[in-house]
């Protein structure tokens, strides 16, 4: 009896996936599969190629080798695309643009006017509960309104493929619960759903299997019922322990003010600092913070060395156009917020500094992980109190993170405040 050729697989295959930034491989012969129906977890630790995956799938950047098929066709970023939703932990909005007009955005690629919203998107906003700011422009609005913003736009699109880049990241407990509701929602339809997240916990409540990435690669695959909190903790322990983290507050030799959160004090100081590395990221906690801090670098860029600026407000394409130059190693320094918490793949980073008290401890062992993400090289911090007040916290968030055996190593500087010491 004859039978005729084997169905094309559905959903995605991904096959010796490829992606280098200069020497650092983001993606090293990554082969994955996405089903309809199921939600595929995605784990891994920080520059492991998590992001540099969804950016693919989403077409945002062009992969270096590799092959990927929907359906069982050769995947075509020019017009796959459209079949793909994104919903990125830092919101990808316009914020000029209202609530309503957001998700109609590159919809309409040949209209000169604003785009006019459709009945079937109001009844989305009404389902994210947003229906009452469709009007309201999105950069009024407060990141979590921003966040349910950017999931109702993914919605909208009616896609075949979900990707969910640590989506829940600025939601609370309950409306991350709605979100989980939505992903499982699409997948009862047939939807390939993709979830990265570092919640582990979330991972194993949600996902019909869990893929682990480590280097580039898809290092174990776990499926029901092996899934589990522990289990995936277990798989992204990678090999020996590497060099501990080297983390420093700085001495200013100015005077500290009382108040302020800006740090405008030592800006000499960390332009110093950034003229001794070839990469510096410089992070802050408000996009605010970021626009002065960036001017204030410029005002003592002697050298005119080209220093850049991250931040949610900045258009998506001038992110990408920073994200880029940083890839290439053609930057030394960048200012951000958490738009860079998370998401980079490449290792050219030498030093990290946060200016003013981080958000918790855990934020800071988060971003002091941006530098160096090579085994054999202790990722380098430098702390910069914005004022008085702000040392004391800076040494209780040092010593917290200390305290958890991250790092063993701080710098024997005095740190003189004019009249107080720490040690």
């Amino acid at each position: 009896m004859m039978t005729g050729p084997a169905a094309a697989p559905a959903g995605i295959e991904i096959s010796g996936l490829v992606k280098r930034y200069g020497d650092t491989w983001a993606l090293a012969g990554l082969d994955l599969a996405a089903r309809p129906g199921e939600i595929l977890g995605v784990a891994g630790p920080n520059g492991a190629g998590k992001s540099t995956l969804v950016k693919v799938l989403a077409s945002e950047i062009v992969p270096d080798g590799g092959v990927i098929t929907l359906d069982g066709a050769e995947w075509r970023p020019t017009s796959d695309a459209d079949r793909v939703a994104v919903v990125h932990q830092e919101p990808q909005l316009f914020p000029n643009l209202t609530v309503a007009e957001n998700l109609l955005v590159g919809q309409e690629p040949r209209r000169l006017v604003r785009p006019r919203g459709r009945d079937a998107d109001l009844e989305v906003l009404a389902e994210v509960g947003l229906l009452p700011y469709a009007d309201v422009p999105v950069g009024s609005l407060p990141l979590a309104l921003q966040q349910r913003t950017e999931i109702a736009r993914a919605l909208a699109k009616r896609a075949d493929v979900f990707l969910f880049d640590e989506p829940n990241s600025a939601l609370t407990e309950g409306e991350s619960a709605e979100l989980f509701e939505r992903m499982h929602a699409l997948a009862a339809q047939g939807k390939v759903i993709l979830l990265v997240s570092h919640r582990l916990a979330e991972l194993a409540a949600h996902c019909d299997r869990v893929v682990v990435v480590v280097d580039g690669t898809v290092r174990t695959e776990l499926v029901r019922p092996h899934i589990d909190e522990e289990r995936i903790a277990r798989e992204l322990v990678v090999g020996r322990a590497g060099a501990k983290p080297k983390v420093t507050i700085l001495a200013s030799d100015a005077r500290v003010p009382w108040a302020g959160h800006m740090a405008m004090h030592a800006m000499k100081e960390i332009y110093e600092r950034i003229r001794r590395q070839r990469t510096t990221l410089l992070f802050v906690n408000t996009r605010a913070q970021a626009e002065l801090v960036f001017q204030a670098l410029w005002r003592v860029n002697d050298d005119n060395l080209p220093i850049a600026l991250h931040h949610g407000s900045l258009a998506v394409e001038q992110r990408r156009k920073v994200e880029g130059a940083m890839a290439r190693g053609e930057l030394r320094a960048v200012v951000a917020t958490s738009s860079l918490d998370l998401g980079i793949d490449w290792a050219a980073v030498d030093l990290v500094v946060q200016i003013g008290a981080p958000k918790g401890s855990s934020r800071l062992v988060q971003r002091i992980g941006r530098a160096n993400h090579r085994l054999d090289e202790s990722s380098r911090a430098l702390l910069v109190p914005a004022n008085r007040f702000g040392l004391p916290e800076e040494v209780a968030n040092l010593v917290s993170f200390l305290a958890s055996d991250k790092a063993s190593y701080i710098t024997g500087e005095v740190i003189n405040i004019n009249g107080g010491l720490y040690a």
